[in-house]
């Protein structure tokens, strides 16, 4: 998030006065989110590790993915945001 706010010179200020909350995970989570990356990587080659993790956190923590990266379109969980045109 840090580095978004630098590459698109959003505001640093308002970017500290987030509330941050770390979210544990633990070994199951990271078996699932092998399991989603092994069957995604199939249909999106670009589909990682790492998106495969951050999915599965949220899943597992009830919370709801917002991103515009369309590798995670089907996904329950997940708002994409559709880029301006």
């Amino acid at each position: 998030m840090y580095y978004y706010c630098l590459k698109t010179n959003l505001d640093i200020k308002k970017f500290k006065e987030i509330k941050w909350e770390i979210i544990h995970y633990n070994l199951r989570d990271i078996e699932e989110a092998m399991e989603l990356l092994f069957k995604r990587k199939k249909e999106i080659e670009d589909f990682s590790f790492i998106d495969a993790m951050v999915y599965i956190i949220t899943k597992n923590n009830k919370l709801i993915l917002v991103t515009k990266d369309y590798g995670f379109a089907g996904l329950n969980c997940v708002e994409l945001i559709k880029q301006r045109p």
